[in-house]
């Protein structure tokens, strides 16, 4: 089979961010998006089960046509990374929280690390800090009620904003200047996020995936001049997921899969 698509997944829409930086960044790739939720979120899973969910898609992926892989979600990252990649013989991107270049923008020494509860947990993530930004405070902070607000397609801004002012009302950030989204659903907040914290950088790292996976895949011939394609894939309801997409401006064929 000819594998020239890129696979991408996640546990619902959050990794659509990094697709739509992806999709501006390689315009004439092909490339196939899993949206898993039917157990979403990953942030609240064991590590078996989401281990478990990666290994699947990823083998859903590979037997489509797909290439390399990106794996859109901090949480399935930080768990089944290191695993895919031993485990499947083609390339794959993670989504790393950006501590590095936060510790080394701050000016304050202090920076904040907005996660799901499992990546805060996490061993991948400790090991980040200690390798990175060693001589800066960080507070971690999970947020998950902010995947839920996503998932839900932001419903009212009102209520959004509330939300998340309530949430920095009630968490310490301390003297920090830098705002790490160390989740890809919180980069669909990040303006709501920049209102509500002024004065203070706000870090995603949609374009780094994108600029990652773009060299990795240099020596990769496309025939085709056209725009790619994509296609849309949900293990939950296609109906809802159809409606997510349309409301955060994607469009394409969209399929509910039992994976």
């Amino acid at each position: 089979m000819k594998r020239d698509s890129i696979g991408l997944f996640d546990s619902g829409i959050g990794g659509l961010s990094i697709l739509r930086q992806i999709s501006r960044l390689m315009t004439r790739e092909d490339m196939i998006y899993v949206a898993d939720e039917k157990y979403v979120p990953y942030g609240n899973k064991s590590n078996t089960r989401i281990l478990d969910r990666a290994k699947k898609i990823t083998r859903f992926l590979v037997n489509e046509g797909a290439g390399a892989i990106v794996v859109a979600c901090n949480t399935a990252t930080v768990v089944a990374l290191e695993a895919l990649r031993r485990n499947f013989p083609l390339p794959f991107v993670g989504v790393e929280p950006a501590v590095k270049p936060a510790a080394r923008l701050s000016q304050t020494g202090e920076i904040t690390v907005l996660a799901t509860v499992k990546t805060v947990k996490s061993r991948r993530q400790r090991e980040l800090i200690l390798r990175h930004a060693s001589g800066v405070k960080v507070h971690l902070l999970a947020a998950p009620e902010f995947v839920t607000l996503v998932e839900e397609g932001l419903p009212d801004a009102t209520r959004v904003e509330s939300a998340v002012k309530d949430f920095f009302f009630n968490n310490n950030l301390g003297r920090s200047d830098i705002v790490v989204l160390a989740c890809t659903h919180y980069i669909f907040l990040k303006d709501v996020i920049a209102k509500i914290l002024p004065g203070k950088t706000i870090i995603e790292p949609s374009m780094a995936v994108a600029r990652r996976l773009r060299a990795i895949r240099k020596g990769v011939k496309i025939q085709s001049r056209k725009p790619g394609n994509v296609r849309f894939v949900t293990t939950g309801k296609l109906e809802n997921f159809s409606r997510l997409l349309k409301h955060f401006g994607f469009s394409g064929i969209a399929e509910e899969k039992a994976l």
